[in-house]
């Protein structure tokens, strides 16, 4: 890739979102190595404002009073892993009578979802919200208890995840490499294979656990906002 040759090659610093990135780069152009700079994404914490009002009131219009919901938000496509968190839900949902199901966003998979739900009788307890304006994401997130983002690359560093964490909510994960980078296992979230099982045993666990999914919450809550704002991503770089 001539492109990517001559990034590596004549740029002082390389700065890369993930060490996976990092460990691919150096491994094709070892004598670039000492240049690159690791670097996850961040966050602007001052831009993810809740509306409390119109967060009750979604509620409300949801019937989601004293239930228990798991969120994803996000682009609905085969990759995202959508219809796999609804397949386990589906299994689940007579034994987690107050559990709900809440995803925000569209994409190519989202009629078929919906026609699924409605087929098994679904339709009470899993909501599709469709596009969302971007100002008004946080007040869907905010009625989140458990977010989940099945599936994610080996490379990139998913924004999804600090902004769920800036919100103080509960996280399932993919275990890689860029989120091991930014989450530490059981500590800041459940982090899982790339499995059905194992996504339904997170979803589980934190079903179950009141006080395991605050913790987590509060965890990774902390360091989203001390360690991953954009401007710790900028003195990073100036002081490489």
């Amino acid at each position: 890739n001539i492109c990517e040759y001559e990034q590596v090659t004549m740029s002082e610093r390389v700065i890369v979102v993930s060490s996976a990135l990092e460990k691919y780069l150096s491994d094709r152009y070892p004598e670039e190595g000492h240049k690159i700079v690791v670097t996850p994404n961040a966050i602007n914490i001052n831009k993810l404002k809740v509306d409390q009002a119109k967060c009750n009131a979604l509620r409300a219009q949801l019937n989601f009073e004293d239930k228990t919901v798991i969120g994803f938000v996000g682009s609905i496509f085969p990759y995202h892993g959508v219809g796999r968190l609804l397949d386990v839900f589906t299994e689940m949902e007579r034994d987690y009578s107050n559990a709900r199901l809440l995803i925000v966003g569209d994409g190519e998979t989202r009629p078929q979802l919906e026609v699924k739900c409605e087929e098994l009788g679904l339709s009470e307890k899993v909501h599709f919200s469709g596009n969302v304006r971007h100002k008004d994401v946080p007040n869907y997130i905010d009625l989140m208890d458990i977010t989940v983002m099945p599936k994610s690359n080996w490379y990139g560093s998913p924004v999804k995840i600090f902004e769920y964490g800036l919100l103080k909510k509960a996280i399932i994960a993919p275990d890689n490499v860029p989120v091991r980078d930014v989450m530490v296992p059981d500590v800041d979230g459940i982090l899982i294979l790339d499995s059905v099982n194992e996504l339904k045993s997170a979803i589980a666990k934190l079903l179950k656990d009141d006080e395991l999914r605050q913790r987590v919450a509060d965890n990774f809550h902390q360091k989203v906002t001390t360690q991953h704002r954009w401007q710790d991503v900028v003195t990073k770089i100036l002081a490489s």
